[in-house]
């Protein structure tokens, strides 16, 4: 029984973690928060000692950025053998023009790498990307066209990011 001790803690750690998330449907203030979240939760399998999965989150641009009035699919998937000690895989599912995000919804952003640590919850990783959103960093990018674009030519990456919400993120 206590061989399962750390799986089941991992478990509750998830558990709470999708629980709290769900509980976000429809709370915030517009004119207070950052970040929303409007739906969680693609498939789970759950059994008595295992819950994982793929979660789908669906974020709204933050407001005042060029990603505002979009909605964004994020893919997390929580390894039950690894997190919370490691961080969950997370990339974008929504097609997205910035520079620290590639063509395949790879995000770079410390939080999901170097910097993550097991008091960190799903929600400091929304919190995190939508600050990415906000202010993309040129300086470590996986898109160089764009971080370029974005350095030397801001009306013009503001253009793109709008053209790219327009056409991948409005529903």
């Amino acid at each position: 029984m206590s061989s399962n001790k750390p799986i089941m803690m991992r478990n509750n750690r998830i558990m709470s973690e999708i629980k709290y998330l769900s509980s976000l449907n429809d709370e915030y203030n517009d004119d207070d928060e950052i970040i929303e979240i409007k739906k969680t939760i693609k498939q789970v399998h759950i059994n008595e000692t295992d819950i994982y999965g793929e979660h789908i989150i669906t974020m709204f641009g933050p407001k005042d950025t060029p990603f505002e009035n979009g909605i964004f699919k994020l893919c997390v998937i929580m390894d039950r053998n690894k997190y919370p000690n490691n961080p969950p895989y997370v990339r974008f599912i929504t097609k997205m023009y910035h520079p620290n995000i590639s063509s395949h919804g790879e995000i770079c952003i410390d939080i999901l790498k170097s910097q993550w640590s097991p008091v960190l919850r799903i929600q400091h990783i929304i919190l995190s990307i939508s600050v990415l959103l906000a202010e993309p960093n040129p300086n470590d990018p996986l898109m160089f066209e764009i971080a370029t674009e974005y350095t030397n030519n801001r009306s013009n990456y503001i253009s793109n990011v709008k053209s790219y919400v327009k056409k991948y993120a409005i529903e």
